[in-house]
Formats: structure tokens, sequence, C-alpha cells
């Protein structure tokens, strides 16, 4: 497992990668060493707090079954838009009621807390995550 840390304007945020796939962020320092993929990203992020780069070219783990389904859905928001766990939920056919608390749940255990995304080829990279709020707006 290696990991690299950068000081970014939320924070310190350390990467983490495994088999060739970056499998989390933390919102803290955590100790480990970097590899070339955990390096890039973190130029990636700092590219992207400096307002010069809106898209990330970077491989995810993106988790299985229902947690796939939910993270990837979020991936589908447009950037800078917003929707509710309601919303996610129809986005994955799942009646809202039952679903809208499932998906908020796995929003919250999110191994990418603020970020990620699928790239238009299909299987790399990551970009900003668009919001997601509860229906009453808050």
């Amino acid at each position: 497992m290696a990991s690299s840390a950068l000081q970014s304007p939320l924070g310190t945020i350390t990467i983490t990668e495994e088999a060739g796939v970056i499998t989390r962020l933390d919102w803290r320092a955590l100790p480990g060493d970097p590899s070339d993929l955990t390096v890039e990203a973190a130029h990636q992020l700092r590219a992207y707090f400096a307002g010069k780069l809106s898209q990330f070219d970077l491989p995810l783990h993106w988790g299985t079954g229902i947690n796939e389904q939910v993270r990837r859905a979020m991936a589908a928001i447009p950037l800078g838009e917003t929707r509710t766990y309601g919303d996610l939920a129809r986005a994955l056919h799942a009646p809202p009621k039952p679903s809208a608390r499932p998906a908020a749940s796995i929003r919250s255990r999110s191994s990418f807390p603020a970020i990620a995304s699928l790239a238009p080829t299909a299987w790399a990279g990551f970009r900003p995550m668009a919001a997601l709020k509860p229906r009453s707006g808050s």
C-alpha cells in the first residue's frame, strides 16, 4: 500500500493506492511511502485546487455491488449541480423512500469523500464530486 499526502485549501489529504488503483482519500496525514500513482494524484489535485484542472485521469477502486452503483451514480452528477438522495435512488431505478437512506449511508462511507468520477473513456479518472443533499435542502 502506497500513499502521498498533500496540503490543500481543505486541509491535509492523504491519497492511498493499492494494486494500481486509488483506494481512498483521507482528510489527515497518514504514514506511507509514495508511488508514481499517488504522486500523480497529488499533482492533479494541486492543479485542481489551483483552478487549472477539472477532469482527473486516475484509476479508482469503485467497490462492488450497491456501493459501486451508488458511487458511479454520484460520479454521473454534473460538476456544480446538486441532487437529493431520492434523485440518486431514482437514478439507480430504485424506489426513493427505501433507497435514499442506504444511498446516503454509502455516500457517508465513501472512500473518496469529496471527489469521484467516471471518465468519458469509461474506466479511468475522476473529477470533483457534485453535491448530494437531503430533500429538505439543508
